[in-house]
């Protein structure tokens, strides 16, 4: 509900002075530099510990995009921008993931003994969504090209490189340093 508030806030500010904004729609963007307790970030700390994830919702997909894609489309944006100007704009990978295949991937990584549970969706959560990045690759080209698996692995690393005072940090650093994810 803020999302929309805010987004309608832009629009009257439009239709108040006449100055054609972008309006940008993230979908569920991780990767380095989120310590959150988002989901991804969150099922990271749990694997580490071996603890149980909890999904609220079974069945439930989201639309995943890793931060780089997401950095890369507002870089089109502020590098088109007379063409981006007055359009609103979905920067998602456009393609929704299962969140216990989420799990399941960050587990298999940290090669994990966490198991994952269900419980009912949560009041006013989002069980399934899909980003349209139509607009996005026709007026900019965008095209993320991080798939979900080297994102996980990629977001992995980080957290095991910075997250130093991890209790798994050594083991887990280096045995997911050995493999050849190339």
């Amino acid at each position: 509900a803020s999302k929309f508030g805010a987004e309608a806030m832009v629009h009257a500010y439009h239709e108040c002075y006449g100055i054609k904004p972008v309006i940008i729609r993230f979908s569920n963007v991780y990767g380095r530099y989120d310590i959150s307790e988002r989901v991804v970030p969150l099922f990271i700390y749990y694997a580490l510990r071996n603890r149980d994830i909890y999904i609220f919702g079974k069945g439930k997909k989201l639309d995943f995009t890793f931060i780089d894609d997401a950095v890369d489309g507002i870089l089109k944006i502020i590098n088109r921008f007379n063409k981006a100007k007055g359009h609103t704009f979905n920067l998602s990978k456009g393609k929704s993931e299962p969140l216990d295949k989420v799990a399941q991937l960050i587990i298999k990584e940290l090669n994990s003994e966490s198991k994952i549970f269900y419980d009912k969706i949560r009041t006013g959560e989002i069980s399934s969504y899909t980003g349209d990045i139509t607009l996005a690759n026709n007026l900019l080209n965008f095209n993320p090209k991080v798939s979900l698996e080297d994102g996980i692995k990629e977001s992995i690393l980080w957290y095991l490189n910075t997250m130093k005072s991890k209790r798994y940090y050594n083991i887990q650093r280096r045995n997911l340093l050995k493999r050849n994810w190339a």
